[in-house]
């Protein structure tokens, strides 16, 4: 069974308005996004149904899936070079380094500005920059 959070309790009557207004407002952007989604799933279908029935673009599309091939072929040879291969593979590694290190940035940011209650910070180079917030909804993992 799925766990709701109850949201907190408002201290007047006009958060609790505000809050009732924003919560109705979530529902419907999420409803419209649901079903503009499908309406581009569907059209977007069409269209490919469209690309698989014309010949003249099957055998294009073949041409290019034989490019593909021999493109992949050539990068296989060229990755043969094995200082080159530990390049590749120190690039992902970097890749992913940098991504923690953006989770972590985000994580401290939120903290600044929440115990500072400022929304700017001076970075190393006295260049002033402003903290912004990005929130999304995702599917909430079913307990059971």
């Amino acid at each position: 069974m799925n766990e709701v959070e109850t949201p907190k309790v408002a201290d007047s009557p006009e958060t609790a308005e505000n809050l009732l207004r924003i919560n109705n407002l979530i529902l419907s952007v999420l409803d419209r996004i649901d079903n503009l989604q499908k309406e581009i799933n569907s059209k977007k279908e069409m269209v490919e149904d469209a690309y698989e029935g014309n010949p003249t673009y099957k055998e294009q599309a073949d041409k290019a899936k034989d490019i593909i091939k021999e493109k992949a072929v050539a990068k296989q040879q060229i990755l043969a070079n094995p200082e080159l291969t530990k390049n590749v593979l120190k690039i992902k590694d970097d890749m992913l380094e940098l991504k923690e290190l953006r989770n972590t940035l985000s994580d401290y940011l939120v903290e600044y500005a929440r115990l500072s209650g400022a929304r700017t910070i001076e970075d190393n180079k006295g260049k002033l920059r402003q903290i912004a917030y990005s929130a999304k909804l995702v599917k909430s993992p079913d307990k059971k």
